[in-house]
């Protein structure tokens, strides 16, 4: 697992610890527990299929998604949009694989 941090899998199931810093900020949201649900599945979704075209072991996958994720809930709670949001997180992922597998990139 060279590059990536041992973390389980993510799941709802495990989140009680989950405290979303949500505040009010010039940089920050105040979002509903409905708006972040709906940005975070958005997140996740679009996480999980741009690092599967290219992490083909389940545990590293899940670990990759997880570590992008829970990383970065920042993110999730900040006022970008969805898309902004999801671009952010995108290349928090390439940079993650870039890290744990150096050397010549793979072309889609």
């Amino acid at each position: 697992m060279t590059g990536f941090a041992e973390r389980p899998p993510w799941s709802l199931l495990q989140t009680q610890w989950l405290d979303v810093p949500i505040r009010v900020g010039a940089d920050h949201a105040n979002p509903t527990w409905e708006a972040f649900s709906a940005s975070f599945d958005v997140c996740l979704q679009g996480v999980h299929l741009h690092l599967a075209r290219r992490v083909s072991d389940r545990a590293h996958l899940e670990s990759a998604v997880t570590e992008v994720l829970v990383d970065h809930l920042d993110i999730l709670v900040s006022q970008l949009g969805n898309q902004e949001k999801l671009r952010h997180l995108l290349a928090i992922a390439d940079r993650l694989l870039e890290s744990a597998f150096p050397g010549p990139r793979r072309r889609d």
